[in-house]
């Protein structure tokens, strides 16, 4: 496995952190390379039912058209016209619709789906018999001849074929129920400890395996379910663990360690991420290669098995901003990951900002999450006055979640709301402080350590 000492670490921390500092005094941002596929979301008319019996909330948002053959989605894409079969994401580009004779997506209602030579594209509407689809039973036909719409599967295009009855020609709309919460799960200090572990652990993960948080953690009762480990070339580049105990589970990311990773801490170029505006281009990278793992691990369906009762996320520096940008995307409306298990509560230790405009929560009416943003800091009297330095990254512009934020240091706690912007005129800049000071405060043993003695308690106590 690869290694890396804790005096790189901090190498490596530093050097991010002066590259920032140069990037705050004028000079360019930082890109990274990697190309991600976007996405496109649409804002719609949901259905809420909510039984008295239950503390489940479900929501019916999504309209997918799919074969028998597998679970892809008909895909369009907005670059080319052209449509094919992808993975499932709940974007409206793969929302479809029959308007009368007329088979649309919800991208654009001026477009249809166009039969042409034996292909199929999005052509603006005309009405002509190659654009008026009717099921014949399941299978998908025009009224310019008698051939099926085909999902060729070695490829993942679509395209008109003779009529052969296979599931590759067997489609049908899906709409799925998602987004189960437990709206009467009530915070406790153990909770909010064990997330503060998980964190801690998964900054460990890969560097010991009997670290002090993992050892509490089993001791606890807690278990790893599964691991989500993304690597180049047999090296492990980022990591997410789902841990379990009971019904309840937290779901951990591994935070920066490598020059990647304190890169993407810096990178400010935004994003639009699955409709989040503003979204940190680093965090939205970290949390892709993540998120690849978790779909291809059949992650959300073990989720919603094993965590009927409780579902929080956690993380630290880099990675807590992993876990709040995923938190936001769970808990949208229109539900674009298609999680059937949507996030109770966000635990996160010295995490950055995910993005310029703060992180809601679509499951609350007022956009708050359940859970803390902890960091570690230096009082004078009953104010913190420095903070660790990961509270300004990636720059001054961006902002915390609606998350409520406690500052720690022995027994000294201050505490803000969910959505209160007072708290940034307590700290400088922070990237300009003296390395030892600000990383020692990153530390996430002494995350541990104040997380011990504050847990349980409130400002004033």
């Amino acid at each position: 496995m690869y290694q890396t000492s804790e005096s790189a670490r901090v190498v490596f921390f530093a050097i991010a952190s002066i590259i920032a500092a140069a990037t705050l005094m004028g000079c360019s941002s930082l890109q990274t390379s990697m190309l991600i596929r976007e996405e496109f979301a649409v804002n719609v008319t949901t259905t809420t039912t909510t039984t008295t019996t239950t503390t489940t909330t479900t929501t019916t948002v999504i309209m997918h058209l799919k074969t028998e053959y597998d679970s892809k989605c008909l895909d369009y894409d907005m670059r080319n016209g052209n449509v094919f079969m992808y993975d499932c994401y709940g974007g409206a580009n793969q929302n479809w619709y029959l308007d009368g004779e007329e088979l649309k997506s919800r991208v654009d209602d001026s477009l249809c789906l166009d039969y042409e030579a034996d292909s199929v594209i999005m052509k603006e509407c005309h009405g002509q018999p190659n654009q008026q689809w009717y099921f014949d039973g399941k299978t998908l036909k025009t009224k310019q001849d008698n051939k099926c719409l085909d999902y060729e599967n070695w490829h993942d295009d679509v395209a008109m074929y003779d009529c052969n009855g296979g599931p590759n020609q067997q489609w049908r709309f899906e709409a799925r129920a998602v987004q189960q919460l437990n709206k009467a799960w009530v915070p406790t200090c153990e909770m909010e400890e064990a997330h503060v572990l998980a964190a801690a652990d998964a900054y460990n993960f890969g560097y010991d395996s009997e670290s002090d948080s993992r050892i509490k953690l089993i001791t606890s009762g807690w278990r790893v379910e599964q691991e989500f480990v993304y690597r180049t070339l047999l090296v492990m580049k980022d990591a997410a663990l789902l841990w379990v105990r009971d019904d309840e589970c937290i779901l951990a990311f591994k935070g920066s360690d490598d020059l990647s990773d304190y890169l993407n801490d810096i990178n400010d170029f935004m994003a639009n991420y699955h409709g989040i505006p503003d979204v940190a281009r680093g965090v939205k990278v970290e949390l892709d290669v993540i998120l690849s793992k978790i779909l291809s691990q059949n992650g959300r369906e073990v989720i919603a098995k094993r965590c009927s009762k409780y579902f929080g996320v956690a993380g630290h520096g880099l990675g807590g901003a992993t876990a709040q940008l995923l938190a936001a995307v769970i808990n949208k409306k229109n539900n674009p990951l298609e999680f059937p298990r949507g996030v109770d509560a966000v635990y996160v230790i010295g995490s950055m900002s995910a993005s310029r405009t703060p992180l809601t929560n679509d499951q609350e009416l007022n956009g708050c999450f359940r859970g803390r943003n902890i960091f570690n800091a230096e009082f004078r009297g009953n104010l913190p006055f420095r903070v660790d330095t990961a509270f300004h990254y990636p720059n001054s512009d961006f902002k915390h979640s609606y998350l409520a934020r406690a500052y720690m240091q022995d027994d000294k706690l201050y505490e803000t709301s969910c959505d209160s912007k007072d708290d940034y005129a307590l700290f400088s800049s922070g990237i300009f402080d003296v390395p030892d000071r600000w990383y020692g405060l990153h530390a996430p043993d002494l995350y541990i350590k104040n997380a011990e003695k504050n847990s349980c308690k409130t400002t004033g106590d």
